[in-house]
């Protein structure tokens, strides 16, 4: 499996990953794509407690709008 790139929304950033958690790390780069820092590294750690933290706030929020009848049928 190769690397992507992306494109971050602050201009010259870049995140690249190999997919999944692992092997991911952001870089600036300039217009023709000349390297301006270091890689920096972003822990898989990190990552997937920022997943957890999403789909546990979908979870809480699909919970709170569910009817009482929704809510008994799930347990």
């Amino acid at each position: 499996m190769g690397w992507s790139g992306h494109e971050l929304p602050t201009n010259g950033w870049h995140l690249y990953t190999r997919g999944g958690t692992s092997g991911v790390f952001i870089q600036k780069r300039d217009e023709k794509g000349g390297l301006l820092s270091e890689e920096v590294e972003i822990p898989s750690e990190i990552l997937r407690m920022l997943v957890a933290e999403d789909i546990r706030y979908k979870k809480i929020s699909d919970l709170e709008q569910a009817e009482t009848d929704d809510i008994l049928k799930m347990v």
